[in-house]
């Protein structure tokens, strides 16, 4: 098994981009895509543990998909980037990375909150992996998903605190994900 600090860069994904290779060369539509991306968030869920990331590229079809659904009021993908946002925040190791020098101008643009910081991060990552054109794309899909998502998870506690924390770490990763 993998150790929970794995770097998924050194991962061999071939397997992952072998089967999404062959679903396009097939012309697979989003929705077939979507579930092999599910699938190897499961798979990578159970090698790593609940406390690593995704990969990035599945976070990216999940706001795609909440705004997509948003036209019919289901929100299951908000509580699926629930999820990521619990594993970016119970990584001590992406905590500790904060105060690497690469990763501390992200921490001190966020008033040197950890929390904050590492949902800029995950938004940062995100972004990274769009062209300029996909960016458009995906910022004009979140800027109509940022309030829903803000609802769902404010709701997963009865807490005042809890709340605007919560609307803080979408606010936090917003801030990521437009940043260039």
């Amino acid at each position: 098994m993998l150790a929970e600090t794995a770097d998924l860069g050194r991962v061999d994904l071939s397997v992952v981009d072998r089967v999404v290779e062959d679903l396009l060369d097939r012309g697979a539509d989003i929705s077939r895509l979507m579930l092999v991306g599910a699938h190897c968030r499961n798979v990578w869920a159970k090698a790593l543990g609940d406390s690593s990331p995704m990969v990035h590229t599945h976070d990216l079809l999940k706001i795609a998909a909440l705004h997509d659904r948003l036209a019919w009021n289901q929100l299951k993908d908000a509580q699926d980037l629930a999820v990521v946002r619990r594993w970016y925040l119970g990584s001590t190791y992406l905590a500790d990375r904060l105060y690497d020098e690469d990763l501390l101008p992200v921490l001190l643009a966020e008033g040197v909150d950890p929390s904050l910081a590492l949902m800029r991060l995950w938004g940062q990552v995100c972004a990274a992996l769009l062209g300029v054109e996909e960016r458009r794309i995906l910022l004009d899909q979140w800027s109509v998903c940022v309030s829903p998502l803000e609802r769902v998870w404010a709701a997963e506690k009865r807490d005042r605190v809890w709340r605007a924390q919560a609307v803080a770490l979408v606010e936090a990763f917003d801030r990521g994900i437009r940043a260039t």
